[in-house]
């Protein structure tokens, strides 16, 4: 056996315990992916930070489960949860093993979007001392644990940290643009539907002609932010990529390895992020005042706000 830590823990009480949260090893920070098991060969341990805890009982329909990883001074890194969709904990009763990877929070993509050789994922965490947090039905055990330097490494904590930091605003950049471009796509549908119901009535013709300008002025700032024209995993090859994938590719290109971003890099980061900010700017403006003008007059109009065909 690979970790003996889970055995070397046990004893009368945690036979006992409704919920028992294992302390775990101490793991490294390494570049990679797990591999998968093979019946010819032997695995690795798992890449990231390995979390065993035991369950007495479980039930699905009743109990919620949750690991909150945190930094040392208890700032939440990022929480799984059987009840979360998209960081989903899938546990048992009884024994359970969770492997993190030891990544923060990554910048959030619409559906359907396609991009070139873009990398969106969170920052690896640096090397040092976290914890996490076992937490079922608010019955709450904690363990701390340290992520080790790769010995391999041929950088400094404090290189890793500024490759750490450059990842996250990236993404927080990306994030932003993202949010925006989803909210673009819901307000284009949402006057489409307007004009739909009340593009014959006249006294919409002056509001419709603003609907007109708002979609087109919102779509502008998409098309600027993303590559619309994307519906296949070929589509980069025929259409240029934009500004949030040119980001993404920059953050993959920075985190192929544990070095700092160059000069070079963080000049191309103010100049995207520039122009990313520009878009968002006026985007801002429309929704203030625009889109504000026209729920005003749209509120003068009485009109139904169902209308069935």
């Amino acid at each position: 056996m690979d970790d003996l830590t889970v055995l070397h823990q046990l004893n009368s009480v945690t036979e006992k315990d409704q919920i028992t949260l294992f302390k775990p090893k101490d793991s490294y920070r390494t570049q990679g992916r797990s591999s998968k098991p093979s019946l010819t060969q032997g695995t690795n341990l798992p890449n990231g930070v390995v979390v065993y805890f035991n369950l007495k009982n479980y039930n699905e329909k009743e109990d919620v489960v949750q690991l909150h990883f945190k930094e040392n001074d208890g700032t939440l890194i990022k929480t799984f949860s059987t009840s979360s969709k998209e960081d989903k904990l899938i546990v048992n009763k009884g024994g359970n093993q969770f492997v993190w990877d030891s990544r923060y929070e990554g910048a959030e993509t619409q559906d359907g979007m396609i991009f070139w050789s873009a990398s969106f994922s969170g920052a690896k965490a640096v090397p040092g001392n976290y914890s996490v947090e076992l937490d079922m039905n608010g019955k709450i055990q904690k363990q701390d644990f340290t992520i080790l330097k790769d010995p391999r490494a041929e950088v400094s904590l404090a290189e890793m940290k500024e490759q750490f930091d450059f990842v996250n605003t990236v993404n927080k950049t990306v994030d932003d643009a993202h949010i925006a471009i989803g909210n673009i796509r819901m307000i284009n549908e949402k006057l489409s539907d307007f004009e739909d119901n009340y593009g014959e009535l006249e006294e919409t013709k002056n509001l419709l002609a603003e609907v007109k300008l708002l979609k087109g002025e919102l779509s502008n700032i998409e098309k600027a932010l993303y590559q619309t024209q994307n519906m296949s995993r070929q589509d980069p090859l025929n259409f240029p990529i934009r500004l949030t994938n040119k980001l993404g590719h920059l953050n993959r290109l920075v985190t192929t390895n544990d070095f700092p971003p160059t000069q070079q890099d963080e000049a191309v980061r103010l100049e995207l992020t520039q122009k990313i900010e520009l878009q968002l700017e006026h985007y801002n403006k429309l929704i203030s005042d625009d889109l504000e003008d026209f729920n005003i007059a749209f509120a003068k109009l009485k009109l139904d706000y169902l209308n069935l065909k």
